[in-house]
């Protein structure tokens, strides 16, 4: 599996993970599941009312790491949900986060990347309410390409 196709799979299984979990948006009254995206949020022609895409989980792969031991990818979740509520604002942004953590530790595998046992939530200081944003830092292990002897005329 390639470092891409793992993102494709991370990103199925986020979708399922979150589309149930229906969170405020900037229209009162309407509710909705977080969009998941890959690297960066869709452009609209004008990025004035960023709140009307809100809630949402971007996916990044920001390094890959492949030794003789391990193929190991760094994955970088950043989630945006809208909240009015400038107390409790906060508390949507952490569920998902919490939500898709305690999904990961279920399953362990997506595709055929294992995940590893540190994960990081961060929750951004100085939220831009009524914005709420949190980063998820995680590690997953991919299988090794290996060398095919027979290529070679050795078995």
């Amino acid at each position: 599996m390639t470092p891409i196709q793992f993102v494709d799979c991370l990103i199925e299984f986020l979708r399922e993970v979150v589309k149930e979990y229906n969170l405020e948006t900037k229209i009162n009254g309407v509710t909705k599941a977080p969009e998941v995206y890959p690297w960066d949020l869709p452009h609209k022609d004008s990025r004035s009312d960023i709140s009307s895409i809100f809630p949402f989980i971007i996916v990044r792969l920001l390094a890959e790491e492949d030794n003789d031991e391990e193929d190991k990818v760094n994955i970088r979740l950043i989630i945006g949900t809208y909240s009015d509520d400038e107390q409790d604002g906060w508390r949507d942004v952490l569920n998902v986060a919490t939500r898709i953590k305690i999904a990961l530790k279920k399953v362990q595998i997506i595709g055929s990347g294992s995940l590893e046992d540190k994960i990081k939530i961060e929750l951004i200081e100085d939220q831009p309410f009524p914005q709420w944003f949190a980063t998820m830092d995680l590690s997953f292990l991919l299988p090794q390409v290996q060398l095919d002897w027979s290529e070679h005329g050795l078995e």
